[in-house]
């Protein structure tokens, strides 16, 4: 026992008196946050048990020292790097010794902070004559970029340095160094800077020049704005488009959209373009009825009596109603094609007659406390047109039925709930399981509805809607 703590006080005392006789010194070790080489590619490296290590980035401008951290070892050694060497540690490393044949060495100098994996940090390495103690010559300085727009991305000495509110930094050693400035509809700005004063940090000011403008597309009030493919608004948009020719659309259902190409350079900024008006394309619809003289709605606006033709019916589904005191209503949708004449011939069934007020004006089932008419009817997002097609557009025709040249029109059966969210959805008129089925699939996709309401309260509101199978 007494020889193993005579052993002990030995290997101390040649520990401090190596320490002390060292011409090696440690002016700072700080972990850098900001600092991701160890944890980028390229600049990675694992230990033995494929843990990424850390890096200790040693700042010194000689070379020729050597590095013992202990049973855990060093991974590897970089010299190669401007007034630096980096060495790859496993984590939790505490401390490290260093060598060098001129300078002699630094034995078991204590980590001050826990050692984490994939984590850069920093050793100031200072080299002290014998006969004086000066501090030794500081080869590195700050450089700082200020940017405008703050989002910039400055790539310094092809190394992407991180931007926090439009301030991006990092310490380089002495020597020139090229950089690059970016950011989306800016022009960029390249340009070199040089290192060498130890004593102030060397600001960058970089304002880059707009490669965008400002601008107004204007359109017919409802017909909707496409730029290069992507929906940009209804009737009119406003915003930030980049130096370059466009494809602008301008569409609207029932209509023949139109295209242009709208070229943004620098002297358009507050400019407004005036777009195409799509062109309505027409079809025609017969439409007879027994008994004569019932009053016809097409989007629930009365377009006259039975029997009536109309020459000029924009194309796409519409939703036709046919009414008459003492008759129930009929409703169906009707596809108007262009240039075809499609004759709808209906027979009313006799019923009660509907009163003409509002507050008489429902019909309520009182089984599922759901109600067929209501004074204010649920309403798709968009309207009638916007929810065919987002049936028609959302459809897939089962494979079977196309293989075997199924057709038809399944009509399905749902309630739009108070909350204007679909339920209860079912087919009630079929043509084939699989085209039943997925008319059901679609319409349960259906997103919420306004609700309908009753007396100013949102209410359960039957539905029925016709989805279309046709093979071309």
């Amino acid at each position: 026992m007494q020889l193993r703590i005579i052993i002990a006080i030995i290997c101390l005392a040649v520990g401090l008196c190596s320490f002390g006789q060292s011409k090696i010194s440690v002016g700072e070790f700080y972990y850098n946050e900001k600092d991701l080489t160890a944890n980028r590619q390229g600049t990675m490296k694992r230990d033995q048990n494929g843990e990424v290590c850390a890096l200790i980035r040693i700042q010194t401008i000689e070379k020729g020292f050597s590095f013992d951290v202990g049973s855990l070892g060093i991974v590897d050694v970089e010299e190669e790097h401007p007034a630096e060497i980096w060495v790859y540690v496993p984590f939790g490393v505490k401390r490290i010794s260093i060598f060098h044949p001129k300078f002699g060495s630094l034995i078991n100098y204590p980590i001050p902070v826990a050692i984490k994996k994939a984590c850069t940090y920093v050793m100031e390495l200072n080299i002290v004559e014998k006969k004086q103690e000066e501090q030794p010559a500081v080869t590195q300085q700050y450089v700082v970029f200020r940017l405008s727009p703050p989002n910039a991305v400055v790539e310094l000495d092809n190394k992407t340095l991180t931007t926090i509110d439009g301030t991006a930094q990092d310490r380089k050693a002495f020597g020139k160094y090229g950089f690059r400035v970016t950011a989306p509809l800016y022009y960029p700005e390249v340009g070199k800077i040089e290192v060498n004063d130890p004593e102030n940090k060397h600001v960058m000011e970089v304002k880059l020049r707009p490669a965008f403008a400002n601008l107004t597309l204007k359109a017919d009030s409802a017909a909707e704005i496409w730029v290069n493919g992507e929906k940009k608004s209804v009737g009119a948009w406003t915003g930030d488009l980049g130096y370059d020719t466009y494809l602008v659309e301008t569409k609207k259902a029932g209509h023949r959209p139109t295209k242009q190409d709208v070229e943004v350079n620098e002297e358009s900024a507050g400019d407004t373009f005036l777009l195409d008006t799509p062109s309505p394309i027409y079809g025609s619809l017969d439409i007879s009825c027994t008994p004569a003289d019932a009053d016809i709605f097409i989007d629930n606006h009365k377009v006259g009596t039975t029997p009536l033709f109309i020459r000029n019916q924009l194309i796409g589904s519409h939703l036709l109603r046919i009414s008459k005191k003492g008759y129930k209503d009929h409703k169906s949708m009707v596809e108007i094609r262009e240039g075809k004449i499609d004759t709808v011939t209906v027979s009313l069934e006799k019923g009660e007659e509907v009163a003409d007020t509002p507050t008489n004006n429902s019909r309520q089932s009182s089984s599922s406390g759901s109600y067929d008419v209501v004074e204010q009817m649920p309403l798709f997002p968009g309207g009638e047109a916007a929810l065919l097609n987002y049936i028609y557009s959302h459809v897939r025709y089962p494979a079977i039925a196309m293989e075997n040249g199924i057709q038809g029109t399944v009509m399905v059966a749902f309630v739009v709930n108070e909350d204007g969210s679909v339920s209860g959805v079912k087919t009630v008129k079929g043509v084939d399981s699989s085209l039943d089925k997925e008319a059901e699939r679609v319409i349960s996709t259906l997103p919420r509805f306004t609700p309908g309401k009753q007396n100013g309260k949102a209410v359960k509101v039957k539905y029925r809607l016709p989805v279309r199978f046709t093979l071309h």
